[in-house]
């Protein structure tokens, strides 16, 4: 599962929610994936200025010559 927008869910009270579902200690059908944008200077992405309940160990950064915006393999 990704879950792309949290930021409504940690402004409005449900950061336990949000604790809950990402919990590596609880077996889960699927991986639970978490895409949250982070300064480059922060040990751990935050949400509405709240650490994101992960921990540095949680955090994958994506290489920095990736370029989402532009989608390979399409012509105009």
């Amino acid at each position: 599962m990704l879950v792309v927008n949290a930021g409504p869910l940690a402004r409005y009270g449900m950061r336990d929610h949000l604790s809950d579902l990402l919990d590596v200690g609880t077996p889960r059908p699927a991986a639970r994936w978490l895409l949250v944008a982070r300064d480059g200077s922060m040990a751990v992405p935050h949400l509405e200025g709240q650490p994101v309940p992960l921990g540095p160990s949680g955090v994958l950064d994506l290489p920095s010559h990736l370029d989402l915006a532009s989608p390979t393999g399409v012509t105009a």
